[in-house]
């Protein structure tokens, strides 16, 4: 029996695998046309799409009860969170990127729900009832 908040972190880390997917093919795709001394910033967004595949697979995983899917989930959510924090970052000053900073608003917001219900999940321990324990075996005779 998997406790509530384990199952809560699991969903959530499916949520973000799924989102992740939407950021990756439904987000806008920028062409820049520069000249010959014109710098375009280096983004990482091109990670979502292997982070969404990871993410969606160890939260399955949580979902299921497998107990190092919190801990893996909750470093990968951090991944998210770094890669995605260094985009907005260098991306910031140009006015082109405008609507991939919307996205990238959901994905922080939501990659740190994720990794704080994760982190709670890893300390959150399966109770059994006291009716399933097996110290409560009936005595015969």
């Amino acid at each position: 029996m998997t406790s509530p908040i384990r199952r809560v972190a699991g969903g959530l880390t499916v949520l973000e695998g799924i989102w992740l997917f939407y950021a990756y093919f439904a987000g806008p795709t920028v062409y820049v046309s520069c000249g010959l001394g014109c710098q375009v910033p280096q983004d990482y967004l091109w990670l979502l799409l292997p982070l969404g595949v990871i993410i969606l697979i160890v939260g399955l995983l949580g979902v299921w009860g497998a107990s190092f899917a919190y801990l893996a989930a909750t470093v990968l959510s951090a991944i998210v969170l770094v890669v995605t924090g260094y985009t907005v970052f260098t991306l910031a000053g140009f006015a082109a990127y405008t609507s991939i900073l919307n996205e990238a608003a959901v994905v922080a917001a939501l990659a740190a729900v994720t990794m704080l219900a994760n982190a709670f999940a890893i300390r959150a321990k399966t109770r059994l009832s006291e009716q399933a324990n097996p110290m409560n075996l009936p005595v015969f005779g």
